[in-house]
């Protein structure tokens, strides 16, 4: 199967179906199913979670590239202050994104193929991220709470 790799947050969001354009600065000929990897990069945390990373989490229809035109910037989860940087790049399509059991994936650049059968997502799993709860690594914090100073005057 044809597979890209994202960074977090916006694999997510095409997992999710939030973000229906991909910005390239390159065009692609495929049409057909494309599995959505995120990013082996660990993602920084957001509001207190870190988002998968370093598996596939869904298939996606590509149904067309055109050249990105301004009103495309919702569609691709950017703000129209992000216009300069994708000027002139290829808005891949994306339509009938379906969330799969997650499962590892070496990523590369570029679009490359993966051997794999993904299978939907459990639905035990509301979506992507209660499987990660279950399934992903804990998050280390402190062992314990850092003594507080005591100061004698």
């Amino acid at each position: 199967m044809k597979a890209i790799t994202i960074h977090q947050p916006w694999a997510s969001m095409i997992a999710l179906g939030e973000k229906t354009i991909e910005c390239r600065s390159w065009r692609t000929h495929h049409r057909g199913p494309l599995l959505i990897c995120a990013s082996n990069k660990k993602p920084p945390l957001f509001e207190g979670y870190r988002p998968p990373y370093g598996l596939a989490l869904a298939v996606v229809d590509v149904v067309d590239c055109r050249l990105l035109v301004r009103e495309d910037m919702a569609a691709a989860g950017m703000v129209p202050e992000d216009w300069p940087y994708v000027e002139g790049g290829y808005g891949w399509i994306l339509a009938n994104a379906k969330e799969i059991e997650p499962f590892k994936v070496k990523g590369y650049q570029g679009i490359y193929n993966v051997e794999c059968d993904p299978a939907p997502l459990p639905s035990k799993y509301e979506n992507h991220f209660a499987w990660w709860d279950k399934h992903g690594p804990r998050e280390k914090g402190p062992s314990k709470p850092a003594k507080k100073s005591s100061s004698t005057s």
